[in-house]
């Protein structure tokens, strides 16, 4: 018993061990004030910004995960155009507002990054303005982002990851 506790403790200890070793990602944001769109629908301002920032911080981590151990990711989200456009519906009780999603109001994501190694030399930096401009929403993908604010934003994120970071994904 006490042999299976161990082994089963040190399994555990190697698989938490296998989690740190990724690579390291810094995020940073800019201030969502000066954002292009980051307007809440049915939430306060503040706390919608918070939880957006919140998630694609914790999805731009999991991207980096994928890098090297030992190196590090370091982004400053300067900008952000969620997807779709917030305006206002009639309803019995009055007026209130709602993000429409259609196939001209497309996320854009504008941030500087750097990817260094183990040394702090740096293997790849610059600004970048990506956009996802031609997609095809299908009803499928209208339905995920109803359960994801930042459903869009994050497939803006992958693409970019993937063409950048070719040998890792």
């Amino acid at each position: 018993m006490k042999k299976t506790l161990l082994v089963t403790g040190l399994m555990l200890a190697g698989l938490c061990h296998q989690t740190a070793i990724a690579a390291e990602a810094k995020v940073s944001w800019g201030d969502p004030k000066k954002f292009f769109d980051i307007e809440a629908v049915g939430d306060k301002q503040d706390r919608f910004e918070q939880r957006v920032m919140d998630e694609l911080t914790a999805y731009i981590g999991e991207l980096a995960e994928k890098l090297p151990a030992d190196h590090q990711f370091t982004i400053t989200i300067n900008d952000l155009d969620l997807t779709g456009r917030v305006e206002p519906v009639f309803v019995d009780t009055g007026m209130r507002y709602q993000r429409v999603v259609d196939e001209i109001s497309y996320p854009m994501i504008k941030f500087t990054y750097s990817y260094t190694d183990a040394n702090g030399q740096v293997i790849q930096e610059g600004e970048e303005r990506i956009k996802d401009l031609g997609s095809i929403i299908t009803r499928r993908e209208i339905m995920r982002s109803s359960r994801d604010n930042v459903y869009f934003e994050k497939q803006l994120l992958r693409d970019w990851f993937k063409d950048n970071f070719k040998e890792y994904f």
